[in-house]
């Protein structure tokens, strides 16, 4: 069985590698991107199992990208999103859009590698 493979989007550096090492410890295997554009570009190369997205990002905001995503060909792919936004309206507009979680900043390492779990089957040993 191979490892699942999620991609993270945020254009924060600390983030990236606090959710790159606490994902691939727990064993999935990660690869990162800092705008939407890179999540597009990546995504339809690497077929993520499940995208982590940031809403507020660079050249392509997670709102767009994640319509672009649910959109095309990859609309299966589980999207959670990571993001400070935590008003209401945000949230249901998220979710409206076909996000499957979302996780507001700040939050603890674990509960990221709790909801990728959640919508992932459990990574081989």
């Amino acid at each position: 069985m191979t490892q699942p493979r999620i991609m993270i989007a945020d254009d924060n550096p600390l983030m990236l590698q606090i959710a790159q090492s606490r994902l691939t410890d727990a064993g999935y295997e990660v690869l990162t991107a800092r705008d939407g554009m890179e999540v597009l570009d990546q995504a339809h190369a690497w077929s993520p199992d499940l995208i982590m997205l940031d809403l507020i990002m660079p050249a392509l905001d997670g709102f767009t990208t994640l319509k672009r995503l649910k959109a095309g060909p990859l609309g299966s792919i589980p999207v959670i999103i990571i993001s400070a936004l935590k008003d209401e309206a945000d949230i249901a507009r998220a979710l409206n859009a076909g996000a499957a979680d979302y996780l507001t900043k700040p939050f603890a390492p674990s509960e990221l590698v709790e909801r990728a779990a959640t919508h992932l089957a459990p990574p081989a040993s």
